[in-house]
């Protein structure tokens, strides 16, 4: 969007669709896995995250509970959507000074 001359508004329009859908997101994940029987640990995890309110937490723990078969050409959509909603697709990339502060992803 920032490259298409939206503007600053629609980034952050952007991000708080992203943040508001999350839950119905991780609904989906968790439908998912139950399907495939995944992991009940990792279900778990998930069900605690979704009680909490930061967009971070909860798309941390969906991208590290993610089977390896929801991951479309081996991405995991979750750790792209939070460098969406960043503003940055490849921010583990970036020197911003910041790094220390941002959680540790799991392999894309």
């Amino acid at each position: 969007m920032r490259h298409n001359a939206y503007g600053i508004g629609a980034l952050t329009y952007f991000r708080r669709v992203i943040e508001d859908t999350t839950d119905e997101m991780l609904d989906l994940l968790e439908k998912a896995m139950l399907e495939t029987k995944a992991d009940p640990g990792a279900v778990d995890r998930l069900r605690k995250v979704k009680d909490g309110t930061r967009f971070e937490d909860k798309v941390h723990i969906a991208a590290e509970v993610m089977p390896p078969h929801a991951r479309p050409d081996g991405v995991n959509p979750f750790c792209d959507l939070y460098g969406i909603a960043e503003h940055r697709l490849a921010w583990p990339d970036r020197d911003d000074g910041i790094a220390e502060r941002r959680p540790a992803w799991p392999d894309r």
